[in-house]
C-alpha cells in the first residue's frame, strides 16, 4: 500500500526508525515551464488529423527523414547517415 502524506521530520525519524521506506518524489521540471497561453489544447480533430497525416506515406517519411537528420546534427561527426559509428580511419578488417 502507498501512502502519500506530509508530516513533520521527527515523524519521519520515527517511520524510518521503524522500518518504513522514505521515497521522496520531485514534479518533473516541465511542470514549471510556462505554458502558451494563446494555444488552443489538444482536441479530437487535432488528433484525427495528426492520424490522417501519419497514414500520409509522403508526409510519413518526410518526418522520420527529419528526425533521422536532426539525430544525425545532434551526433556530430562520429556518426554516419546510416547511424553507424565513424572509427576514423581506424582499420578494423578482422582479416588481416
Amino acid at each position: 500500500m502507498v501512502s502519500v502524506k506530509q508530516l513533520q521530520l521527527p515523524t519521519l525519524h520515527l517511520l524510518v526508525e521503524a522500518g518504513v521506506h522514505v521515497d521522496t518524489w520531485h514534479l518533473p521540471a516541465e511542470m514549471a515551464e510556462s505554458r502558451d497561453v494563446d494555444g488552443s489544447a489538444i482536441d479530437h480533430n487535432d488528433v484525427l488529423d495528426f492520424h490522417n497525416l501519419l497514414e500520409n506515406e509522403a508526409v510519413f517519411s518526410a518526418a522520420v527523414a527529419e528526425l533521422t537528420q536532426l539525430q544525425f546534427d545532434d551526433a556530430g561527426a562520429d556518426s554516419t547517415q546510416d547511424g553507424t559509428q565513424n572509427d576514423h580511419g581506424n582499420d578494423h578488417n578482422s582479416d588481416s
